[in-house]
This record gives structure tokens, sequence and C-alpha cells, in this order.
């Protein structure tokens, strides 16, 4: 049969006489992959440990290795292993250019805030009245004409980041999610570009504050 990269069903390259369309078991009932049964030993990695003459192959196939950590002294396990990703530490560009690796271009952030950082920073736009001006250069960059026109699909975006406020001034009209995710992410680069990043970072990190202090009152009051 003729394999084509990347096609799905029998088109695929991994297709063959409709055998990766089988199932095949272990005797013990464990599901198999037909490597194993039509050229292996047929029988599932546990079955085949059972088998001595199997354990004495491996063991000897490892003889002469040398183990990673032989040698070492008090080796110890990765900082991040069993911690959830919002709790590992990340290296943050300031200036958002990451080609820049100089040390004073680093911010130590969890990864939980990371993304949170570069969202907000349109709220900040926001704070300063700086967001028009943000929003005329976002819209000239990507040559959007119709924002102020409501369509059905399109993706409601209020200006001013209040919901409740419901002016139709407040209203902005996006085509969809990823150009309205670019709207949040690309204010983090005006902020740098106009000079106020250093601002904007420090607020987002006492708003954080207070949302904390906020969260653990409301927990002592339950």
């Amino acid at each position: 049969m003729k394999k084509i990269s990347g096609a799905k069903g029998k088109k695929n390259g991994g297709y063959i006489d409709g055998r990766t369309m089988s199932k095949y078991y272990c005797s013990c009932g464990k599901e198999i992959v037909y490597r194993t049964a039509l050229y292996g030993n047929n029988r599932c990695h546990d079955c085949a440990m059972k088998d001595i003459k199997v354990r004495n192959e491996i063991s000897n196939s490892q003889k002469g290795r040398t183990a990673w950590n032989k040698g070492l002294i008090n080796v110890q396990k990765p900082y991040w292993l069993g911690k959830s990703n919002k709790d590992i530490i990340s290296k943050h560009h300031i200036d958002g250019n990451k080609n820049n690796n100089d040390e004073s271009n680093f911010l130590k952030i969890k990864q939980g805030e990371h993304k949170s950082l570069h969202w907000n920073g349109y709220k900040y736009l926001a704070k300063i009245n700086l967001v028009y001006d943000y929003l005329k250069d976002f819209l000239l960059k990507y040559e959007i004409t119709d924002s102020n026109i409501k369509i059905d699909g399109k993706v409601l975006h209020h200006i001013d980041c209040n919901r409740d406020n419901n002016s139709k001034n407040n209203f902005m009209y996006l085509k969809d999610k990823r150009i309205h995710n670019k709207l949040h992410q690309d204010a983090y680069k005006y902020l740098v570009k106009v000079g106020k990043i250093n601002d904007y970072i420090a607020w987002f990190f006492l708003m954080k504050k207070k949302d904390s202090q906020k969260a653990k009152v409301n927990e002592e009051l339950k």
C-alpha cells in the first residue's frame, strides 16, 4: 500500500493492511500494540518480565552502562518536581524582547501570574487614560477599520474594561478571540513603547497583593 504522509485513516503511512485498526491482547487480558503481537512475544510487559529468560536478557543488555548519576554526591531533585505549573518561577523579559538576556531585563515571576502580567496591561492603559492612544495604534497596525460595526460572531470588547459600562461608545467589535487576545497582549508592548512599563509592573504586583489580602480576609470570615 502506498504511504501518504500526514493523511488520515487508510491513507496514513502508519496504516498497513488494517493492522493499526485491529486490537491485540495478551493472555492476561491487557491490550498490546500490534508490533508486539505480530513480531514480538505476544505478551504485555508484566507477563514478559515474569519470564526469567527475558529478565536475564534485559539485565545482560544493561551491563557495562554507566548510570547517569554515578559519582555524583547529594544529587538533588529538580526544584519543579511535584509542583504545580502556577507555582514554578520563570524569567520574564521586562522589555518584551526575548533576545535581550541581560540579567537586569529579567523579572522572576510565577508561571501562573506570567500570562496575567501580559493580559492586564490593557487594564492599566485604561487606568492612566492612554487606552485611546493605544487603540489608535493597534487598529492601524492590524488594519482594522470596522471595529464599531456589530456583526454576529464578532467578539464584544469594553473599551474601558468596565463590563458594567454598556454605553455604545464603550463598545468595540473584534472579528475573533485571536485578535481580542492580541488587543490585550500587545498592550504590554505599548507600555514599553511609551516608557510606562516599570510603573505598570509595580501596579500589577500591588493589585496582586491586595487581591491576595482580600481573599485571605474572605476566607477567615467563612
